[in-house]
């Protein structure tokens, strides 16, 4: 190669970075998750990794031209408001919250910074969006069930454990609820919707409002059946069932 002709690939080579960042705005951008989950939780992890991955793969790679602030919750409600209002006070472009609780803590926050929210039930009746189609206002978002499947979810720590001392099967709809002691799920995957979810980020940091993108329900729901949890009351898992499951816990 020509030293002229080298000279010129590594000049390209510096400035492919700045390109790349002048096709996203040439600035960083700064964007934030406000989560339900506590600090260590494994689905939380999964969430968080998922989202990063989806970024990633549409050009978004964080400190270079993105920024993700987390913050975690625990589902506690005053530290969920004081987590918003920091979060809309350092100019957030966009804030990825989750649960029907964070979401409705942070809608009173700001009527201007998009909201995407992430595992909320319900969105109309809760009222963050007016409707399905046409959410209205600054939210969107990916809910984690249709209410053809459940009605809102209940408090189920205590329904675990009271099923388990009467020896009472027990549906839920979640994988954690199962894997708790719970014995059959059937709901989304949550690490599934963070993964969809930064298809509406990049939209929105491009230039999209949130009021005409649609709220979206999962595709797939997941059946998962814990066999120790059935041994222990005494119930047979039909083989038909267990073929269908899409994981057994043994």
């Amino acid at each position: 190669m020509r030293r002229r002709d080298f000279v010129a690939v590594l000049g390209g080579l510096a400035a492919w970075p700045l390109a790349t960042r002048a096709q996203q705005g040439g600035r960083v951008r700064r964007i934030a998750l406000l989560l339900g989950f506590p600090d260590g939780d494994v689905e939380g992890k999964a969430g968080v990794a998922a989202f990063e991955a989806g970024l990633h793969e549409l050009g978004w790679a964080k400190g270079r031209n993105i920024l993700i602030d987390i913050r975690r919750t625990g589902g506690v409600p005053d530290k969920t408001r004081t987590f918003a209002k920091e979060l809309v006070n350092a100019s957030s472009e966009l804030i990825v919250p989750t649960s029907n609780l964070v979401t409705a803590i942070l809608q009173k926050e700001t009527s201007t910074i998009p909201i995407l929210f992430v595992l909320v039930g319900d969105p109309v009746g809760s009222g963050f969006v007016t409707s399905l189609a046409r959410p209205g206002g600054n939210i969107t978002g990916f809910a984690i069930f249709e209410a053809e499947i459940g009605g809102k979810w209940l408090e189920i720590p205590l329904i675990i454990r009271l099923a388990s001392h009467y020896r009472l099967p027990a549906v839920f709809g979640l994988r954690y609820d199962t894997t708790s002691g719970g014995l059959v799920a059937y709901g989304a995957n949550p690490t599934r919707l963070f993964q969809q979810a930064p298809s509406y980020v990049d939209r929105i940091l491009k230039g999209t409002k949130p009021s005409e993108l649609p709220v979206q329900f999962p595709t797939k729901y997941d059946l998962i059946i814990n066999l120790k949890t059935a041994r222990s009351i005494g119930l047979e898992v039909p083989p038909t069932l267990l073929a269908r499951a899409d994981e057994v816990i043994e």
